[in-house]
């Protein structure tokens, strides 16, 4: 009778331990990275936060805002300009949409001639 508590109670941790590494590693937001051609809508400057908005060449549905962590990057980018942008985003799952689940983050960008 003992010995069938203790089995019980070592499948139930089990259970539950298998449980949790199934929900936690499925549910924890994926680092996404993706290279395009956008032209510059908009920038966009607040506080310490230096903002461009972009329209993809190849897809004009595909608009979104990028974040630029330099000033001095930032500064650079024209308006009404087109780049070739390396940008990374997290996303809920792998291989989602750039955009689809918020702003994505300026890595490298070059201009287009």
């Amino acid at each position: 009778m003992k010995l069938r508590g203790i089995l019980l109670t070592i499948i139930a941790l089990t259970l539950l331990f298998t449980g949790y590494r199934v929900f936690s590693s499925t549910y924890k937001p994926v680092n996404n990275s993706t290279t395009f051609s956008a032209k510059v809508i908009d920038k966009i400057q607040s506080k310490d936060k230096y903002i461009i908005e972009v329209v993809d060449v190849n897809n004009n549905d595909r608009t979104g805002k990028v974040i630029v962590n330099d000033e001095n990057v930032w500064n650079l980018i024209e308006n009404k300009r087109e780049y070739f942008m390396v940008v990374n985003y997290k996303s809920s799952k792998m291989y989602t949409p750039i955009f689809s689940e918020g702003k994505a983050t300026l890595q490298q960008i070059e201009i287009v001639k």
